[in-house]
């Protein structure tokens, strides 16, 4: 039976759930905040606070690179650099999906084309 803690020394699954779970309200609050103006509205300090602050706070980007480090240092680079890459990719699909999301309800539907957004 696998434990946690040897999961962990294998792939650091916990830190990459959070980051991924992170990367997806910022990528909705982000595309809401420009897309609703609310820059206008309520300021750069309630954008900082809630993507810099409370969702930065949230995500461990540094937790990620230490992660890395371990794992390159037990002799598992292909694993560190796998680690790297999956936790940056679906990080940014993970922001995608959630500033698509604002699009769609913010529109009332899916706009024709969506990189025209970003």
């Amino acid at each position: 039976m696998w434990s946690a803690s040897a999961i962990a020394a294998i792939f650091p699954l916990g830190t990459l759930l959070i980051n991924i779970s992170g990367a997806f309200p910022m990528g909705y609050l982000s595309v809401l905040f420009a897309v609703v103006d609310w820059h206008t509205r309520h300021g750069t300090a309630l954008t900082a606070l809630c993507l810099t602050g409370m969702i930065g706070g949230y995500t461990t980007f540094s937790s990620m690179q230490m992660d890395a480090v371990k794992l390159a240092g037990a002799r598992g680079h292909v694993r560190a650099v796998s680690y790297l890459g999956l936790s940056v990719g679906a990080g940014l699909l993970a922001a995608a999906l959630g500033g698509t999301l604002a699009l769609v309800r913010g529109r009332g539907g899916l706009p024709w084309s969506i990189s025209s957004y970003w």
